[in-house]
């Protein structure tokens, strides 16, 4: 049964039918065509040499009978064969849209008209008939009148060459079509909409059994009427506008039923590329996850399942050739069937060579070990839950073609073969060649590579690509599988005994677009069905003799990945935004994160919720603590001696009661002893103990105890001796957990919060991965990820916004709040500093915050005379570095006098005034006075 393709319109106002197969009751389509006398001997079949020629205007000397023709029609035909030869030269200049111009003659006026063919029988059998549905749209400033659609063929023309069938279908080629297939009317079509038609030939349809050899054959579809013109003072003859639009388009006669003799069919490997455009984080799990500290972080980026037309095509034809996203089988619940992996994420190859700076994509959390070909072999393996299988590996091209450098990189990450999808990847020094295996063994300084190029024509088309802009029946799918079937066909018939198997690629799309799995699984059934090929594996293609090989093959690749420069520029971009996310993510690691908490043992990575810190990339690995260097190194040791040595000792005046030990509460109010400060929120400058607030972690005495207690020793908070040491202690979010009714959750985390640091580390790995892929969508969507990723870590410690406050002595304490969303204590310093030079604050403070909580510290305040100032705050981590936004405080002093001042003053002025009475009354005068 010969495979058919149609393309639905829904839009379509009209529908016409012209019936001509089994069981029709209306106008057959079965006339003879123009010229071919109904009774005489057919012509011979042309050869390749000397093509048959058909009279040159091709037109009939007699109507068909029974084929009923519209008055447009009639008028068109009535015209003298001059002007009906200038009609159809100007149809060979139609465009890609298949419509001609309006004037005969005329190139690049408004086009009335677009036909698009939407049906087509690619393969015609004995028994298959000839059908094609085509959508007529008006595109033309006002109404089309009724015309016809006809549809003719050369039963006995055979294409002698490549040229000839391009030529063919860009509408430069003078080949005759005598033999028509059927005609049909056409309704009046109004200003901007469309109708659609259908002609349908039965398999005893003479042109249909006239065809004598097997192969493709031109078709030709015109759609013609004749506009009446408005100016009354011409003649009637003169008044008549003939239009006609031709869109060229191709039909294959399979060997079925025809006295010639059978050829060996020639191989064909169709591979398709299966990788996810709909990469995401789920924003509400990543913030559970960052906040709370429980939850799987694998799921945190994922994709959508396959859709159910994916799905049918793969299942349906087990000669399809998938290439898998390992990273994709690992997020599907089932793994689709394989028949070859792809580098890890798509990742784009091409460009990194291109950019040729490896220690970049290092900053931006991406190593080479994340894409070789071993890691996507473990993750594959992981998918599929068999620690034993085996899937070969393919590189699968990026952006830019393959060079070099690239196919050397390729190499060295572990793949012995490299796939090129189109020409572009590895150049023919002869494209008149005849058609041969794409199959190229390069030497590069890492090891010899095969290269698989793909057939260019027949992969644009597979891909849904024309094959030139300006083919004009080749803008739909039927379109294009019937130049597919027609194309493939020819490359048979001019090596018919040559051993060879070309390579078709569908692209990326195909797997994520419904429409374009069912063209693939349309073309799939067409090539399934066709004799003249044979489906074939990737292995067998790798099996076959080189075409090229050593020097020859080398002088073939391209020297330049032909990359453009904007498409470089987005790729560093990219890479410099996913470094600034990495780099987040360290300094929490190193300077945020509270010393006590990081703690961990040699086996750190197989304690707590490792299970549940493995991301999509690596779910295999024991542990993803290694993927962040500088978390890996801050996980090594941790400081137990519970001091920051900050400035923060402001509780240097007096002593306040009622607060203990811990991070000083801002519930509690204090009250100080050397001058009085007002608060607006009811709260001293003064907190008791201050020192030992600020400067002690909130859980290091209770982790130390718990390391001890397991068999550790501790020596300056490095921890030895049990594996488990660091990930039985408690930390402080645990003492306030049922307090936050969140006791149950809290329970199920890890202890240890470098298990944590080491899931999002692997979790921006991820992002980065696929930041970096082939797919400009993803990549611009994962950028924006990985900052948001960066901005909840770093944006859940923050500075409560206070009140502002007045200052009534000359000093003062102000108290700062900062809470910490995250579920793992973290020490952070404060930075004060205000406008003014007379009214200023302490420099720095540092302090503790127990996981999901508030800690308070207070700042000195010294006022030398009365005014306003601003305090602005920042908080920064370990090493100084400001990370939050700022928050400002509004001081206020008015200044008086204290009681001992005064008293001075005071005290001053009466030993003043009693020294001057002193004197007056008891000094000598002189005896003159």
């Amino acid at each position: 049964m010969a495979a058919e393709t149609s393309e639905t319109d829904a839009s379509s106002d009209t529908s016409t039918t012209n019936p001509g197969g089994s069981g029709s009751s209306t106008t057959p389509a079965n006339p003879s065509t123009p010229g071919d006398n109904t009774g005489k001997e057919p012509a011979k079949p042309a050869t390749p040499s000397q093509p048959t020629q058909t009279p040159e205007d091709g037109t009939s000397e007699e109507q068909t009978p029974g084929l009923q023709t519209s008055p447009s029609t009639r008028s068109f035909n009535n015209l003298s064969p001059s002007s009906r030869q200038t009609l159809q030269g100007t149809a060979g200049n139609a465009d890609q849209n298949g419509s001609a111009s309006n004037e005969p003659g005329a190139k690049g006026t408004q086009k009335d008209a677009e036909v698009t063919i939407t049906a087509s029988t690619p393969v015609v059998t004995s028994n298959s008939g000839y059908h094609l549905s085509a959508v007529i749209k008006n595109t033309s400033d006002s109404a089309l009148p009724a015309g016809t659609l006809s549809v003719a063929v050369n039963d006995y023309y055979t294409f002698v060459s490549r040229s000839d069938l391009q030529q063919w279908a860009q509408g430069d080629s003078r080949i005759q079509v005598p033999n028509q297939i059927g005609q049909v009317n056409v309704p009046e079509i109004a200003k901007g909409e469309k109708t659609s038609v259908t002609i349908d030939a039965n398999p005893d349809q003479q042109s249909l059994k006239n065809m004598l050899s097997w192969g493709p054959k031109p078709v030709r579809v015109d759609y013609s009427f004749v506009r009446n013109s408005s100016d009354e003072g011409k003649s009637a003859s003169k008044s008549q506008k003939p239009y006609l639009n031709t869109t060229h388009t191709f039909l294959t006669r399979s060997g079925d039923g025809l006295n010639t003799a059978n050829t060996p069919p020639m191989d064909i490997t169709i591979a398709m590329p299966l990788t996810s455009e709909g990469w995401q984080v789920d924003g509400q799990k990543l913030t559970e996850f960052m906040t709370s500290g429980v939850g799987d972080s694998a799921k945190i980026l994922s994709t959508h399942k396959l859709s159910q037309p994916v799905e049918q095509l793969i299942s349906k034809h087990p000669g399809l050739q998938v290439i898998t996203d390992p990273t994709l089988a690992q997020s599907l619940p089932v793994p689709p069937k394989t028949s070859g992996i792809m580098q890890s994420g798509d990742f784009d190859i091409t460009a990194y060579s291109a950019l040729n700076n490896g220690s970049e994509y290092e900053k931006a959390g991406i190593a080479s070990k994340d894409w070789n070909a071993e890691t996507g072999l473990k993750q594959y393996r992981d998918a599929t839950g068999d620690t034993k299988a085996n899937m070969p590996s393919y590189a699968w091209p990026g952006r830019g073609r393959w060079t070099m450098g690239s196919l050397q990189t390729a190499r060295a990450q572990g793949y012995s073969t490299a796939i090129a999808t189109d020409v572009t990847g590895v150049e023919d020094a002869d494209d008149n060649s005849t058609i041969h295996t794409g199959k190229y063994i390069i030497h590069t300084s890492a090891g010899d590579i095969t290269v698989l190029t793909a057939q260019d024509e027949l992969s644009r088309l597979a891909q849904g690509l024309p094959t030139d802009k300006t083919v004009d029946g080749e803008s739909s799918a039927a379109g294009r599988l019937a130049r597919f079937m027609a194309q493939s066909a020819f490359y048979q018939m001019e090596s018919p005994y040559a051993a060879r198997n070309l390579l078709i690629c569908f692209d990326t799309g195909t797997a994520n677009s419904e429409n374009n799995a069912q063209n693939a699984d349309t073309l799939m059934q067409a090539v399934e069905q066709a004799p003249w090929l044979k489906l074939r594996s990737m292995s067998e293609l790798n099996q076959t003799e080189a075409y090229l090989s050593g020097e020859k093959a080398a002088s073939a690749v391209p020297d330049s990945a032909n990359i453009h420069a904007s498409v470089l520029e987005k790729i560093r971009q990219s890479l410099s935004t996913l470094a600034a996310s990495k780099n987040d993510i360290d300094r929490f690691t190193n300077s945020i994160l509270d010393e006590s908490s990081a703690k961990t043992s040699e086996n750190s990575g197989n304690s707590g919720n490792s299970e549940k810190s493995k991301t999509p990339n690596d779910k295999n690995s024991p542990s993803k603590a290694d993927l962040s260097s500088s978390s890996a190194a801050s996980s090594g040791s941790a400081s137990n001696s519970g001091s920051a040595a900050s400035s923060g000792s402001a509780s240097n005046s007096g002593s306040a009661s009622g607060s203990n030990a811990t991070s000083g509460s801002s519930a509690d109010e204090t009250s100080g002893q050397s001058g009085t400060s007002s608060s607006k929120n009811g709260k001293s400058g003064k907190s008791g103990n201050t020192n030992k607030s600020e400067n002690s972690s909130p859980s290091s005495s209770s982790n130390a105890n718990s390391n001890s207690a397991n068999g550790g020793t501790t020596n300056n908070g490095n921890v030895k001796g049990n594996a488990n040491a660091g990930n039985t202690k408690v930390d402080t979010g645990d003492a306030q957990s049922l307090a936050r009714q969140d006791a149950d959750a809290t329970a199920k985390r890890s202890k240890n919060g470098c298990d944590w640091m080491a899931a999002i580390s692997s979790l921006q790995n991820a992002i980065a991965l696929h930041a970096l892929s082939c797919n400009d969508t993803v990549a611009k969507r994962m950028d924006a990820s990985a900052q948001n990723l960066a901005g909840q870590l770093m944006g859940g410690i923050k500075i409560t916004p206070s009140e502002s406050i007045t200052v009534l002595s000359e000093s003062a304490k102000m108290p700062v709040t900062v809470s910490n969303n995250h579920p793992y204590p973290v020490t952070v310093k404060i930075s004060s500093l205000s406008n003014s030079m007379e009214i200023v604050t302490t420099r720095f403070a540092t302090l503790s915050i127990p996981a999901r909580s508030e800690a308070q510290t207070t700042f000195n305040v010294r006022v030398s005379t009365s005014g306003t100032a601003t305090a602005h705050l920042t908080l920064t981590d370990r090493r100084g570095d400001a990370f939050s936004t700022p928050e400002s405080t509004r001081i206020t002093s008015t200044l008086r006098l204290s009681d001992m001042s005064g008293m001075i003053f005071i005290v001053i002025a009466l030993f003043l005034g009693v020294l001057g009475l002193w004197r007056q009354f008891n000094r000598k005068k002189d005896p003159d006075e």
